[in-house]
């Protein structure tokens, strides 16, 4: 019996004892990480429009929602939409459902700004008018007809660009005859004839070198079928100078010459000055002065109006020096020979070494 009593007792003592025994530090005291069989998602929450002013919602993100959404996917809710980021799993959860794994939530949908090119200012509308002119009238017409040509431009924005857009037209209108155009319809009488104004297009104009001089060679032809020159005879040939006074000359209507301006010959015709070029007593030599004496005139392409009423322009080149053409002052050269035999051109005889021997004396015209 006592046997029995002492079993009886280790048994409840056992039972107390694993009772009050504290837990193991491997037994779990609430819900473990992980879906617990449950099939969840990590969900980034947005607030706001897209594309206006979305933005991930404040706090917690992602979160941890019972959802049968599919990684990768966007889905519309109450306060405007979410992304599932990743599947909830052992791995990328931590104690207290936070999210620990490496997939983020991407960033919101916010307005382009990149810059766009902008039409710029709107160019100034513009419009014309033609001057009015006479058209052919018949006697028996009750007025005459005159007409002008009109037009205008327009702009307009059309894709981010402004297009001109053009109009044009014909403007007509009448006046009465005068006394002179009613008079010239009396019994046997006819309209005035049209008339031609006079020209000079067939004119030539150049330059020519004759007798070792620079000449301004010319021939001008007049047209006038209706004499509105009244016979006129003579003309005015102009150098334009860009740089200050010009030269000018009158000559008859015609073929001729002029001799350069700032050229002069002898009695013989020979040059004996030169636009230019300047002779100083003092150095015994031509001294080129540039655009001084009419220096201007040797430029290139130098524009020479021909006047009779009309008008005609003409450029010519001033003659290049040549052993036809005496356009320039004659220079000396002194050729002399130095210690190694070369030869060495020297710009004056003062200038030459003065144990050098003069070898040759070349002239030439430029």
């Amino acid at each position: 019996m006592k046997l029995r009593n002492l079993t009886i007792s280790a048994a409840v003592a056992a039972l107390v004892l694993a009772i009050a025994a504290p837990a193991s530090a491997t037994q779990p005291t609430g819900p473990q990480p992980g879906n617990d069989g449950v099939h969840k998602v990590w969900v980034c929450v947005y607030s706001g429009t897209p594309d206006v002013d979305e933005v991930l919602k404040p706090g917690k993100n992602p979160i941890a929602v019972d959802a049968s959404a599919t990684a990768g996917e966007w889905f519309n809710d109450g306060q405007g939409r979410s992304y599932v980021v990743a599947d909830v799993t052992d791995e990328n959860t931590a104690q207290g459902e936070r999210y620990t794994g490496t997939e983020a939530c991407p960033t919101p949908s916010v307005p382009d700004e990149t810059p766009v090119d902008q039409p710029g200012e709107r160019p100034e509308d513009s419009s014309w008018m033609g001057e009015w002119t006479e058209q052919a009238w018949e006697c028996g017409d009750e007025a005459v007809t005159l007409t002008r040509e009109f037009g205008s431009t327009t702009w307009s924005l059309v894709d981010d660009e402004w297009l001109p857009s053009a109009q044009s037209g014909v403007e007509y209108t009448t006046r009465d005859f005068t006394a002179e155009e009613a008079a010239s319809c009396e019994e046997g009488s006819t309209p005035p004839e049209e008339t031609q104004e006079p020209d000079i297009d067939a004119s030539v104009v150049t330059e020519q070198c004759t007798a070792k001089a620079p000449y301004l060679m010319y021939d001008i032809v007049v047209n006038d079928p209706d004499g509105k020159l009244g016979g006129k005879d003579t003309a005015t040939i102009t150098f334009v100078n860009p740089d200050g006074d010009n030269w000018s000359t009158t000559v008859a209507i015609g073929a001729g010459t002029v001799l350069w301006p700032g050229a002069t010959v002898d009695g013989d015709g020979k040059a004996t000055a030169w636009p230019g070029w300047e002779y100083d007593s003092t150095l015994g030599s031509w001294v080129d002065v540039g655009n001084d004496n009419f220096g201007w005139t040797r430029a290139e392409l130098t524009q020479v109006e021909v006047q009779v009423n009309p008008t005609k322009t003409f450029y010519v080149n001033y003659p290049k020096p040549s052993t036809e053409c005496a356009s320039a002052p004659k220079s000396t050269i002194l050729v002399v020979m130095s210690e190694t035999g070369t030869k060495a051109p020297v710009t004056t005889a003062t200038n030459a070494p003065a144990a050098t021997a003069v070898k040759a004396e070349v002239t030439y015209t430029g």
